[in-house]
């Protein structure tokens, strides 16, 4: 729970602080768990970057793009919910303009 609150915290930081439009995350390949908690928080799978970094010691490496918009969001019912309940944050359509 502690590090959802902190999710919602850097989101709210980015999209109505920072006023930023767009965050988003690369996450290797082999890394199944970490792509499954972006794409929890909302996150979208945007693409695949096939053998998009090198490493002297691993070789090429694939990588997934995903990606969360302000719009995005103030969409997600779910999210908006709990960062209401849980911190009292309201992120309210007039916030993303």
């Amino acid at each position: 729970v502690q590090a959802l609150k902190a999710m919602l915290l850097a989101l709210h930081f980015s999209f109505f602080v920072a006023r930023l439009n767009k965050l988003y995350t690369f996450v290797y390949e082999d890394n199944q768990w970490a792509l499954d908690q972006n794409l929890r928080m909302g996150f979208n799978l945007e693409g695949t970057l096939r053998d998009h970094y090198f490493f002297r010691d691993d070789g090429f490496v694939t990588v997934h793009a995903t990606g969360l918009t302000r719009n995005q969001l103030q969409c997600d019912t779910r999210l908006c919910g709990l960062a209401s309940r849980w911190l009292g944050l309201r992120w309210p359509a007039e916030l993303i303009r």
